[in-house]
């Protein structure tokens, strides 16, 4: 694998990179403080005139109040419905306005209930005027108004006092920003502009590498037709072996059985013990030899079938293998336990032969006197980082079970874990349903346990169409 290393130009735009992004932080600070401080000192402006505009419908309440002890014309009171109100409102919005400052808050509260003292002053003289009281009786009302009064602009003057310190703590934070905005800014221009020349050498470089990697990708392709084309005619000659292993092998091998049954039947009597013995075993070894022609003939048709994937009741692949082994199972008085299966998309050829595989193999490695029992179990999986979505099945015996250390041997051409003399078979079949589950796009596993048992694990995706 090639080492990764850094070019100059890579350590160069590495570096105005970081500094670029550390400029553009530190003019972001500048900016949004620069805009935090204009919006407080319009802030500062806001409060001081809402003050104003408070007080002002105080005052339009005690203009009307007097003009109408003067002239008893209740078109005065006019401007004094609505007032405390109004007042109300704006000290409400004064509130909000302040909410980071919890001193000029407890001004607010104090201004208000002045105030609202102030207008309960002005309605008791109202309904006093209004049930024919003297206006001497008035006096003390209006002299503990005036007093409120007095307090309510002590109170503003002091708010007022409170928002110009902050207004000028804002307007020099303001300047300050206001101040060092544009070097920051004039510094990621700077930085923009090197990355931007350095990005331009460096798409420059990648460029040229690209279009030899281009080259000498167009060089690779050229030498994989050349070996497709080899493969085919590899392909093509496994063809013609598989004819000739089908036919031309098979023929010799039948003569050689026909001819030794033949001296056996009419030689007999001419033959000795050991002669016999020795027919016996070339009959064997001819009875083996067609078997294995025929796995690999099995082996071989995996690969070079046409895939054709059919949605398929497994249930009916099921009893149909069932009816194959139907001798076995008799024989053996083994049982075959399943749930109900799906009907997924599936090579019906090949997952026969999966099912019977796996299948008889459970009955041939069974325990002696110990009925053969398999039970077939499915389970829809969702899908997740592990596995995408699609169909577990398991196939568990009863069986002689193997060490979970050989689990891997078990799927390979050839291998086997018990010898001829204990079981017969050509150690392709399992090879065979490996072959097959891929061709599905799955997986297939084993976990077993020696004299206990054995179970397939096969997966197959939902993606198969």
């Amino acid at each position: 694998m090639k080492s990764f290393r850094l070019t100059p130009i890579d350590f160069l735009f590495v570096l105005f990179f970081a500094l670029l992004v550390f400029v553009s932080y530190l003019s972001y600070q500048r900016i949004n403080g620069l805009i935090v401080s204009s919006e407080l000192v319009g802030r500062s402006d806001l409060v001081k005139l809402k003050l104003e505009q408070a007080v002002s419908y105080l005052k339009d309440a005690e203009t009307g109040q007097r003009g109408y002890l003067l002239t008893k014309d209740s078109t005065f009171l006019k401007p004094f419905y609505g007032a405390i109100a109004k007042s109300n409102e704006k000290l409400r919005e004064v509130d909000s306005l302040s909410s980071e400052d919890s001193l000029q808050r407890k001004n607010v509260k104090e201004l208000q209930a002045l105030i609202n003292v102030r207008y309960d002053f002005l309605t008791i003289v109202l309904r006093q005027v209004d049930s024919a009281h003297q206006v001497r009786s008035l006096t003390p009302y209006l002299e503990l108004g005036r007093n409120t009064m007095d307090q309510i602009r002590t109170r503003i003057a002091a708010m007022i006092e409170l928002e110009d310190e902050h207004l000028q703590q804002r307007i020099t934070t303001r300047n300050q920003f206001a101040k060092l905005s544009p070097i920051f800014l004039l510094l990621l221009s700077f930085f923009t502009l090197c990355a931007g020349i350095l990005s331009f050498f460096r798409i420059k470089g990648d460029r040229i590498e690209l279009e030899r990697l281009v080259e000498s990708l167009r060089l690779r392709d050229k030498q994989i037709t050349s070996k497709n084309i080899e493969l085919e005619s590899s392909n093509s000659e496994l063809a013609s072996f598989s004819y000739v292993a089908s036919h031309d092998l098979k023929e010799p091998l039948r003569k050689i059985q026909l001819f030794s049954n033949r001296i056996l039947e009419k030689e007999s009597s001419a033959l000795s013990k050991s002669g016999k013995e020795d027919f016996v075993r070339v009959l064997s070894g001819v009875e083996r030899m067609n078997n294995l022609l025929d796995a690999l003939l099995e082996f071989s048709r995996t690969n070079t079938a046409e895939i054709i994937f059919v949605p398929t009741d497994l249930n009916n692949i099921l009893r149909d293998v069932e009816t194959d082994l139907k001798d076995a199972i008799e024989e053996k008085h083994a049982v075959i336990e399943s749930v109900s299966l799906p009907t997924i998309p599936v090579v019906p050829v090949q997952f026969h032969q999966l099912f019977l595989n796996i299948i008889s193999n459970a009955i041939k490695y069974s325990k002696e006197d110990v009925p053969p029992h398999v039970k077939i179990f499915v389970s829809k999986i969702i899908a997740s980082e592990k596995l995408p979505a699609g169909w577990m099945i398991r196939i568990a015996d009863n069986g002689i079970g193997f060490e979970q250390e050989y689990e891997p041997k078990i799927f390979q051409i050839f291998q086997r874990l018990h010898g001829r003399s204990e079981y017969s078979g050509t150690g392709i079949g399992l090879a065979i349903c490996k072959k097959i589950v891929a061709n599905h796009n799955g997986t297939i596993s084993a976990t077993g346990k020696l004299d206990v048992g054995a179970t397939f694990n096969i997966f197959i995706p939902d993606n198969n169409s």
